[in-house]
Formats: structure tokens, C-alpha cells, sequence
């Protein structure tokens, strides 16, 4: 009997120590316990694309803000095919969906010029043979405002990739005097959204 007495009395006497330890324990962890806040940052991507053209070596450089010809300021003639290579990249740090269109001015020679673009890089065409290069994509007309490379769908881009692709234009053999001193514009307009952007 006694024994169990003991027994009792030690678990009761160390409940009563542990009980005092956990409330000292507290009280000093309230006035001593301290925040480490981390400062929660969010930053949203950047969109940024690019429009390159390649030079007479190959290398391509940014046109983005260039105003000017992309075929030269040279004068065109009958069956005469200029082709020029460019390239858009996504230089941004999110996916975006872009489209590429020409924004036409005429100018008098409605009828007077055909074009085609298809994907390509600079070294996969040799030469200017008309016949060639718009086999390779339906030519069309030149018409007056927004005409788009590869239809109007916008295409899925991500952080880096690129698009290569030529645009070559064409005056046809048989283009009579009514064309003389006429002329064209054509700029090269790159839309972006960002890639979860319903368009």
C-alpha cells in the first residue's frame, strides 16, 4: 500500500514540476518570441517581341524601330523579285500569341505587284526565282491594309522561341507603263497578347 502511495505522490509532484516548467516556458516565449516576416514579392512577366532582318551575311538584326524599305529604295521593274528574311522573337519572359501581318499602302500600283511568305530562314532559299519561291506559298495580290502572313490565327510563342520567315515580292513581267513612278508601302506589324489572352 504504501508503495502505491509513493508512487502516486512521485507522478503527482512531477506532474506538478512539469505543469510549472510548461507555464514558465510559455510566459517566457510571450515576451521573448519574435516574427521573421518574409516579404512576399510578385512580379508579372514582361512582354516584349522583336522583329529581326537578315542581312546580306545572314545575320540578323533587330528592325523593331527602323523606319525605311525593306526591299531598298532602288526602283522595281517588270518581272523583278525581291525577297527579304525576317524573324520575330519573343524576348519577354512570358508565352505570348502573336500574329504577323503587312500593312499595305498601294499607292497606285494596285494590281501591279504579288507577293508570297512562307516559313524560312535565310539559308534555306537560294536565289530570287520567282517561280520557285511562290511555289513554296499561294501567291496573292498586294491589297490595300492589313494583310496576314500565314492567316489571321495567332500562334503560341514562348519566352525565346522565334519564327522564321520570307516575304518575297514580285512585279510580273507583262506590268505595263501605268506602274511608271508609281508606288507601295509595305510595314511589317507584329501583334502579341499575352499566351492566355483569348484573341
Amino acid at each position: 500500500m504504501k508503495s502505491n502511495a509513493r508512487i502516486k505522490i512521485f507522478f503527482a509532484v512531477l506532474m506538478i514540476f512539469l505543469c510549472s516548467v510548461l507555464m514558465v516556458s510559455t510566459t517566457f516565449a510571450l515576451f521573448t518570441s519574435q516574427s521573421n516576416d518574409t516579404a512576399i514579392r510578385i512580379t508579372a512577366g514582361s512582354l516584349k517581341m522583336d522583329l529581326l532582318q537578315a542581312d546580306e551575311n545572314g545575320d540578323y538584326r533587330s528592325i523593331a524601330d527602323k523606319e525605311g524599305d525593306l526591299f531598298g529604295s532602288k526602283p522595281w521593274e517588270p518581272n523583278q523579285t525581291r525577297v527579304v528574311f525576317l524573324r520575330v522573337k519573343n524576348e519577354g519572359e512570358i508565352a505570348v500569341r502573336y500574329v504577323v501581318q503587312l500593312n499595305v499602302d498601294i499607292g497606285g500600283m494596285l494590281g501591279g505587284l504579288e507577293y508570297c511568305a512562307f516559313e524560312s530562314d535565310y539559308y534555306d532559299v537560294k536565289g530570287s526565282n520567282w517561280e520557285t519561291l511562290s511555289a513554296r506559298s499561294a501567291p496573292l495580290q498586294m491589297q490595300d491594309g492589313l494583310n496576314s502572313i500565314g492567316g489571321a490565327t495567332y500562334k503560341m510563342m514562348q519566352p525565346g522561341e522565334e519564327f522564321s520567315f520570307a516575304l518575297a515580292v514580285h512585279m510580273p513581267p507583262l506590268s505595263g507603263n501605268i506602274y511608271q513612278k508609281q508606288s507601295c508601302s509595305v510595314d511589317v506589324h507584329v501583334f502579341a497578347v499575352q499566351g492566355n489572352a483569348n484573341v
